[in-house]
């Protein structure tokens, strides 16, 4: 009978522990993205380095330009007139001196923060306005495009959804972390051996980590793709757009790569702890057994 209850605790064992390297392998790179989406500051801080404020005029220049050139626009037939009378008036110089680094900065981190604020439920809609220089044109336009807000509706089912979903984004890390704890802990209860559940857990993290560290090998691989897919959709529009968003997109992954690797060396170490001391205790446990061989005494 004891033996039958000790194979049931080994298969439950060995299922906790594929729940372990599923853990490591899927958990703590979805777990660096949760983190990444969820933090706000981190977002700004990427769209910064990546030049998209400096770039801005330049960005919104090839945009009207080939909004004029083509009739290319998403506005009504009277705000196209509008902002193809707006572009005679108006050259490249002007974009500078209206979209300066500080305001679409001030203005992306606006918009930013109402996003999150909405997020997280501190209000039931993003709630933002933009406002330009105190110029005619620049007023009209502005009037025409009703840039804030209002321009989003936002139904209460999705405020619900999106609140409901940024939650558990931010909660993903902890109970990534927290699941793994718990499996660890169980599976040193109910194994048999406290030195083989060292050993097998300290396998099960070692392993996964290693593994997901090889991947960030084709980086740069995958980062030439998206550099393809952004310019097939985009660089027809603008180029410098194309090549700023190309530029973010590298930034993000180099992060969020890194911070994986990171992850992937602490779960190593720990891995390699584990294991070390399971090995450990199974040798004081097998010297201890021969000394009680040696001395005649039948071993518990």
């Amino acid at each position: 009978m004891g033996g039958c209850f000790a194979v049931i605790r080994w298969i439950v064992s060995l299922v906790l522990l594929t729940g372990i390297v599923l853990t490591v392998l899927v958990g703590v790179p979805l777990s660096v993205l949760a983190n990444a989406l969820t933090c706000p500051e981190q977002l700004t801080k990427w769209i910064e380095q990546s030049g998209l404020y400096t770039s801005a005029p330049e960005i919104a220049n090839e945009i009207a330009n080939r909004t004029v050139t083509d009739g290319s626009s998403s506005f009504r037939d009277t705000d196209h007139q509008t902002f193809v009378n707006f572009n005679t008036q108006i050259e490249e110089q002007d974009f500078r001196s209206i979209l300066t680094p500080l305001f679409v900065q001030r203005s992306a981190e606006t918009i930013i923060t109402a996003s999150y604020r909405w997020f997280s439920g501190v209000t039931d809609r993003p709630d933002f306005a933009i406002s330009f220089a105190d110029t005619p044109e620049i007023q009209l336009l502005q009037d025409r495009t009703q840039f804030s807000s209002d321009m989003l509706p936002v139904a209460p089912e999705t405020t619900r959804s999106v609140q409901t979903v940024y939650t558990v984004l931010e909660l993903f890390p902890i109970i990534t972390v927290s699941l793994l704890v718990i499996l660890l802990l169980v599976i040193i209860t109910i194994c048999p051996r406290l030195s083989a559940a060292m050993i097998c857990s300290g396998l099960s993290i070692f392993l996964p980590s290693v593994i997901l560290a090889i991947p960030t090998v084709y980086l740069h691989k995958t980062q030439e793709k998206l550099h393809t897919l952004i310019s097939a959709h985009i660089a027809g529009n603008s180029p410098t757009l194309a090549g700023t968003i190309s530029t973010l997109a590298d930034i993000i992954s180099n992060d969020l790569v890194t911070l994986i690797r990171w992850i992937s060396a602490a779960g190593a170490v720990l891995g390699l702890a584990l294991l070390i001391s399971g090995i450990i205790i199974g040798l004081k446990h097998h010297r201890t057994i021969s000394q009680t061989l040696d001395l005649g005494v039948q071993p518990e």
